[in-house]
């Protein structure tokens, strides 16, 4: 009778530690779908603003400047800015918080571009890391005049 009386308690905090881990990693697992879900760029989009006509964005030497706003269901943290020219592609990235229905009036480098610039290709990111890259909303524009 007293080695009996012995095991139940080593058997029931083996169970309970056991349980407590498993909850644990249940609730560790719920927690990064949710953050990844929160980075998701379902919803994101980015629209170039058009007043009378004109697309609301310029160059100023090495600077484009532009006015955008977020078109979609969510916060939008950065920018990635891909300028095409003749001879190169340059990437830059820009903070700018956007929340949603939010319009801004943005001066973005472009870097040392030489030649022509053909296009810019404006990537919404929904968050800072590689993962935050909506691709699937990105904004083309060409034809970018000189600012007046």
């Amino acid at each position: 009778m007293i080695g009996k009386k012995g095991i139940t308690p080593i058997i029931s905090s083996i169970l309970l530690i056991l349980f407590a881990v498993g909850l644990g990693t249940l609730v560790m697992g719920w927690g990064a779908i949710a953050r990844e879900q929160a980075a998701s760029c379902t919803g994101a989009g980015l629209d170039i603003i058009h007043i009378a006509g004109d697309q609301q964005i310029c160059r100023e030497g090495s600077t484009l400047v532009m006015t955008i706003e977020n078109s979609g269901t969510g916060v939008i943290e950065a920018l990635k800015l891909n300028s095409i020219t003749d001879s190169e592609i340059i990437s830059t990235q820009v903070p700018a918080r956007l929340k949603v229905a939010e319009p801004k009036r943005l001066s973005a480098p472009l870097g040392a571009i030489s030649g022509t610039l053909r296009q810019v290709r404006i990537v919404p990111l929904v968050s800072r890391e590689e993962s935050g890259i909506c691709a699937g909303a990105v904004v083309v524009v060409e034809g970018i005049k000189e600012c007046t």
